[in-house]
């Protein structure tokens, strides 16, 4: 039984639980919401990177905020690949989780622990964007009793957070850290892809960089 809202990254067999499953290793009841990166393609999967022997049984990843369709062994499933509201709605079937209203299903065990409840609060992207293509406005979640998170951006004048309300106002490479009482538990990072320049990016009419955001936002698409 886990959960695992952190950023995962590697060269290869990276997963967002087990990077490389060896004879024996058993996952069931997992949930992964963080993000998987590989400096490579070899092996990266939301849930695990490889898996040696037997599947992973009842473990979900969020496909909106892993940066990485894969579920295992460079493999794809539908099944257990799912948008952030579909794995709030509390219709999942795992074992030893605890739901609430607008929040992932966290380990019962540590449930009521304030990192725990960090790791289980989502951001809502809209429009099924992934964090590697987000274009449009979206909110992110409060927290919940005894855990009330404030979410900060890396950088307000291209990410603009208000409240629970986030404006994309450029795109570029910005992040989201959500704290609880000025402690920091955990971070997303975002790409932005919704560039606006001036021009049509032609020889006889090339784009027209004029704002640092703008170009951060180039060098980043």
């Amino acid at each position: 039984y886990c959960l695992n809202a952190g950023e995962v990254s590697g060269y290869s067999y990276v997963g967002g639980i087990d990077g490389y499953s060896y004879y024996g290793n058993y996952m069931q009841y997992c949930l992964n919401v963080g993000q998987v990166k590989g400096q490579t393609t070899t092996y990266i999967g939301a849930v695990a990177g490889y898996c040696s022997s037997s599947s992973p049984t009842s473990c979900y990843f969020d496909n909106q905020m892993s940066g990485t369709q894969y579920w295992y062994n460079n493999s794809t499933n539908t099944s257990y690949g799912l948008p952030t509201q579909s794995l709030i709605s509390g219709n999942l079937s795992l074992s030893g989780m605890t739901t609430a209203t607008n929040m992932y299903p966290r380990p019962s065990m540590n449930a009521d622990t304030v990192g725990v409840k960090v790791a289980a609060t989502p951001i809502f992207l809209a429009n099924n964007e992934s964090v590697n293509s987000v274009e449009t406005d979206f909110t992110v979640g409060a927290g919940m009793s005894g855990a009330n998170v404030t979410w900060r951006s890396s950088n307000p004048t291209d990410l603009t957070v208000n409240g629970t309300n986030v404006t994309v106002n450029s795109g570029g490479e910005y992040s989201l850290t959500a704290s609880v009482n000025g402690v920091d538990y955990k971070t997303v990072h975002l790409r932005g892809t919704n560039c606006q320049f001036a021009g049509t990016g032609t020889q006889n009419d090339p784009y027209i960089i004029s704002t640092e955001s703008q170009l951060r936002c180039m060098a980043s698409n």
